[in-house]
């Protein structure tokens, strides 16, 4: 029993010296695996670590430019900079390095060598401390240069940019201007801000196989060439013809716009009063400091986006006599009258319940079709538009573009839709007033690209300021012209044309005459609010040359102040603008004298 106890015990001690030995060896194992694998892995992540904690720099994008038709530079990107001091490499070279280094900044931006010195005694291990921001290429060229050439150590530096507007208070509701973050706020900033922005680039550390670190860049991408169609020097001469104006008269508001009817280019376009781009939160031209500082934050923001909206393609006003000539379009179009249909006016027109009067209370008599397109006679287009009907007079409004929305590339267009009589609500007083342009609403835009069909041959055209996109490398987009439709004959718009320069030559439109030069065109006068026969808003729209026009202005004075106090207000002030525009405009434009005309017979006489 003994040796059998003894052979058990001995089979025991050997079995436990195997299962130490394989425990052992599995130690050994994993000791092997957490060096080899484990530490790896382990060293990896503190490098991975180290990476992190030297962090990435971000490259800006150049946001792309915008420039007129001719290459003049209006919103540019312009190059800041940024100074890094590395304290962590300067202060393992040799003291005369460290030296050198802070005498250069000291003598070229004249940051003190104290400063430096107390940098790199408290912050020795810092690789990233900014000293500087905000230098211009001029403040910064020598700095940059010596960098670049690895003249100067212990200094690198970041490229930023600032907008900078090179004419800011030229078109500056067109252009509109970029917010805080750089991103387009309104206008042509915000419409194209897709095409401007560009694509940020990064520079990181990362890790590679041999476990070390390397610097990685993304380059950034810049923004885009946005070109329009404008024309900076007829754009200088609308401002010119404005401020031209103020100096004389008085107005609460003044809309100008001047465009290729043959393809709907915008040259030139302004409002009044208008911003500056440079400061764009200065509301002195249009309220007091007082009364704006009496303002609640949220009537002080719903302001500035009023003030920072361009009124051309925003805002509404009554068309006036200006609309007659659409009317006389459509009639003919519709074969509902003759240029030569006789028309008899006796100052007013009774429809339904309403007396509607001329604005000449004696009348005009007797008159054919031109001539009362040539007099602008109320009671004439009353008549003419009860013989179109009122399906037929809503159909050619909307034919025409009104009561929708033109498509103009701009930030805020409205349609006015709602200031538009439904065919249903043409009534016979509606459809009387709306003959002669009062009763609804059109928006400036509306109105002249209307008015280029009238004259182009018949064809409405999109409206537009962009001209082409493009890169250093491509053209991405040209040829923005659209045309939308033909919406009269071209026989009827040769006639119209030449009825617009019998208006200039012989009847309301004479203030609009210029020796030497074939213009047509059409006043209008539409009373305001409760037509106290005191607020008026006045304009004219005018082309030339006749037979093949270029050229097409439209001038809007909202609530003009007569000179001397009591006189008539009439189309006159806004007249007076549009020659101011024209007479500079069409030689700029080559468009030569014909001949010269006798400019005396001008008459005060306007609807």
């Amino acid at each position: 029993m003994i040796i059998k106890s003894e052979k058990v015990m001995k089979r025991k001690g050997q079995f436990l010296f195997i299962v130490f030995i394989l425990g052992f060896i599995f130690l050994i194992g994993k000791l092997t695996y957490i060096v080899m694998v484990e530490g790896k892995n382990y060293d990896l992540a503190v490098l991975q670590n180290a990476a992190k904690k030297e962090g990435s720099v971000t490259l800006n994008d150049k946001r792309g430019r915008i420039i007129d038709r001719n290459g003049i530079v209006l919103a540019d990107s312009i190059s800041t900079y940024g100074l890094i001091f590395d304290a962590k490499l300067l202060a393992s070279l040799d003291e005369d390095i460290q030296n050198n280094t802070k005498q250069f900044l000291y003598e070229t931006l004249g940051i003190s060598t104290d400063k430096l010195d107390e940098i790199l005694a408290t912050e020795r291990n810092n690789n990233y401390k900014i000293i500087g921001n905000g230098y211009s290429y001029s403040e910064f060229k020598e700095v940059k240069e010596k960098i670049d050439n690895y003249q100067v150590k212990g200094i690198f530096y970041l490229e930023d940019y600032e907008r900078k507007y090179n004419y800011p208070e030229l078109a500056s509701d067109i252009i509109g201007f970029v917010n805080n973050e750089f991103v387009g706020s309104n206008g042509i900033e915000a419409y194209y801000d897709n095409y401007l922005s560009g694509t940020i680039g990064r520079i990181y550390g990362t890790i590679n196989e041999d476990k070390m670190m390397e610097v990685q860049e993304v380059e950034a991408v810049d923004g885009a060439d946005v070109m329009l169609t404008l024309d900076f020097t007829i754009q200088r001469y609308v401002n010119e013809a404005i401020d031209n104006y103020l100096a004389e008269y008085e107005a609460t508001k003044l809309h100008v716009i001047v465009m290729d009817p043959n393809n709907g280019e915008i040259l030139g376009m302004a409002n009044w009063p208008d911003y500056s781009l440079d400061n764009p939160r200065d509301v002195i031209s249009y309220v007091s400091d007082e009364e704006y500082a009496q303002m609640t934050e949220k009537d002080r923001v719903d302001f500035l986006y009023g003030m920072w909206k361009n009124e051309n393609v925003t805002d509404g006003f009554e068309p006036g006599s200006t609309f007659k000539p659409f009317v006389y379009a459509t009639a003919l179009e519709e074969n509902k009258v003759s240029i030569n249909t006789i028309y008899t006016c006796y100052g007013q027109k009774q429809v339904a319940d309403y007396s509607i009067s001329c604005w000449k209370p004696e009348g005009h008599g007797e008159q054919t079709l031109l001539e009362g397109l040539q007099n602008s006679c109320n009671v004439m287009f009353m008549e003419v538009g009860e013989s179109i009907g009122r399906h037929t007079f809503h159909q050619y409004q909307t034919l025409f573009g009104f009561g929708a929305l033109t498509g103009i590339d701009i930030e805020g267009e409205e349609s006015l839709r709602g200031q538009l009589h439904t065919e249903a609500g043409l009534n016979p007083v509606e459809l009387a007033t709306n003959s002669f342009g009062q009763t609804f609403e059109v928006t400036p835009i509306q109105l002249i690209s209307g008015f280029s069909s009238l004259i182009n041959g018949g064809h409405l055209y999109e409206p537009h300021l962009m001209k082409k996109i493009y890169t250093d490398n491509q053209i991405i987009i040209s040829d923005n012209v659209q045309k939308l439709r033909q919406v009269i004959s071209e026989e009827v718009s040769k006639m119209t044309r030449e009825a617009l320069g019998g208006v200039v030559n012989e009847g309301t439109g004479k203030k609009a005459k210029i020796a030497g030069y074939e213009i047509g065109g059409k006043t209008g006068t539409a009373e305001k609010d409760d037509r106290d026969d005191v607020h008026y808003i006045v304009s004219f729209i005018g082309f030339a040359p006749i037979e093949n026009p270029e050229i097409v202005t439209l001038v809007v004075v909202d609530e003009p102040v007569s000179k001397p106090a009591g006189e008539r207000i009439n189309s006159k002030y806004a007249a007076s603008i549009f020659v101011d525009v024209m007479e500079d405009v069409m030689p700029y434009l080559r468009i030569f004298k014909d001949e010269l005309e006798d400019e005396s017979d001008v008459s005060d006489e306007s609807e």
